[in-house]
């Protein structure tokens, strides 16, 4: 190496072992070290909200399913009533297929009921930013 070589690589490593750059690079860490911790909390909100999210989103789905299997039965129930009207005098019949339409339209109010009682959540879109 030459002797300029030499030189500024000594001005370069003694610029680098300075107590400014010293300084510099502290305050690096030290602003690295709190953007970590922010950005780490950050993320455990995250993960917390998606997890409430996830809790509410199942059991709002189990309720609803609930309704879902409630109306289906509830129509077999009324199909199953009108169909066993064919068999009978008119007067009978008019009587089944009117119990079996009134039995339907109560079990649909109280699965529209239970439907309204336990909405979708929010999307976590919206509730965790």
């Amino acid at each position: 190496m030459t002797e300029e070589v030499k030189a500024s690589a000594g001005k370069a490593w003694r610029l680098l072992d300075s107590q400014g750059v010293t300084r510099a690079v502290q305050l690096v860490a030290i602003a690295s070290l709190f953007l970590a911790l922010f950005v780490g909390l950050r993320q455990y909100a995250l993960a917390d909200c998606l997890a409430t999210y996830s809790d509410d989103n199942a059991r709002s789905s189990g309720q609803r399913l609930i309704a879902a299997e409630q109306d289906r039965k509830a129509l077999d129930d009324m199909i199953k009533g009108i169909a066993g009207a064919r068999s009978v005098s008119p007067a009978e019949a008019q009587a089944q297929v009117n119990a079996a339409l009134d039995k339907y339209l109560a079990v649909r109010a109280q699965s529209d009921e239970q439907r309204r009682r336990n909405p979708p959540p929010t999307p976590p879109s919206q509730r965790c930013s």
